[in-house]
């Protein structure tokens, strides 16, 4: 077996360095697309991968409402935590699952008519959200499009409103209550001017017929020749 020259030593390390940066770049390419990496050192510059969407993204992971966005017929492609939170489940049940699943049986045909309108241009109206294993939730649900993700994609937000729907239950409670209280207390006062009116009648009828006792008693002594015992009545009693 003859031994390499110089030249062929030097153009087979070549080779070799060629292949360890192709198979190099090629490992970058695929972690770039995997999203593995954040950015590139080339020479002394640093070069970040985060395209202008990241920020929303960190954004939408980071609110308080939970967030989707469905192809034409409904299926998530993606969910953020929020929503899983919401729903009782993973982000990897939610992920390929229609979200009509996780509304309530009888919004069904509201979520279809927005849903429906969603892909046209915008909607918004209350509904429950139910999971399999957590509570129902009642949400404000707002569809609107997104054209980037696909014909007839739709991007949806859900506001819950269980705290508001608990402040509204305790104000119909206390005005319920309050209503209650003023209608007994109505009653109650119809009840008093009712006694009230009641006793200044008998006390009125209670004064006529003293008058009238006094005035028969002024008689009968008018009768038996002696002076009137009213003197009040005397003149209220001649005849004109």
């Amino acid at each position: 077996m003859s031994t390499p020259t110089r030249r062929e030593s030097e153009l087979l390390l070549e080779n070799l360095e060629l292949r360890a940066q192709l198979e190099e770049a090629e490992e970058t390419l695929r972690a770039i697309r995997a999203g593995e990496v954040d950015a590139l050192v080339m020479g002394e510059r640093v070069y970040t991968l985060k395209s202008a969407e990241t920020p929303y993204r960190v954004m939408v992971e980071a609110m308080n409402e939970g967030a989707a966005t469905l192809l034409g017929d409904g299926t998530m492609i993606y969910a953020n935590r929020r929503l899983a939170e919401m729903l009782g489940a993973s982000l990897q049940e939610l992920l390929g699952a229609p979200l009509r699943r996780f509304v309530a049986l009888g919004d069904l045909a509201v979520f279809d008519t927005m849903l429906a309108q969603g892909q046209q241009c915008s909607s918004k109206g209350e509904l429950t959200l139910q999971g399999a294993a957590g509570p129902a939730v009642p949400v404000q649900l707002s569809c609107n499009v997104l054209g980037a993700a696909g014909p007839g994609a739709v991007c949806v937000v859900a506001t819950e409103l269980t705290e508001r729907k608990r402040a509204e239950e305790r104000a119909q409670q206390f005005n319920t209550e309050l209503e209650q209280r003023i209608a007994e207390r109505t009653a109650e006062l119809h009840s008093r001017n009712r006694e009230l009116e009641s006793m200044n009648r008998n006390m009125i009828g209670r004064e006529l017929r003293m008058i009238e006792l006094k005035r028969e008693i002024n008689e009968l002594c008018r009768q038996a020749g002696q002076p009137p015992r009213y003197e009040r009545f005397v003149e209220a009693e001649q005849p004109a």
